[in-house]
């Protein structure tokens, strides 16, 4: 398993060139709960590039193996969501 940010349709494409089996795991959130985070800890992003991350973001089309996961719950409800997706994937 790796993570990336994958943020645009083009590099998940590019992604995919070299691994036609990926699969994505979206991890969706709010604005409030990620800019809460980002500003609680250190990190290489400064908060005030947020939005224009989320500008950029391309969410997964019905053509993409992947899943939305809810990013909102506790980390531990998030990873076993995700693994599970994974796993079905």
């Amino acid at each position: 398993m790796t993570a990336c940010s994958a943020l645009r349709r083009v590099y998940r494409d590019w992604l995919r060139e070299g691994h036609p089996g990926l699969f994505f795991v979206h991890l969706d959130s709010t604005f409030e709960v990620l800019i809460d985070r980002m500003r609680r800890r250190t990190h290489f992003m400064p908060p005030s590039l947020l939005q224009s991350q989320l500008d950029t973001l391309e969410p997964l089309e019905p053509d993409e193996a992947g899943v939305v996961v809810d990013d909102t719950p506790p980390a531990d409800v998030v990873i076993a969501t995700s693994l599970a997706a994974v796993r079905a994937g």
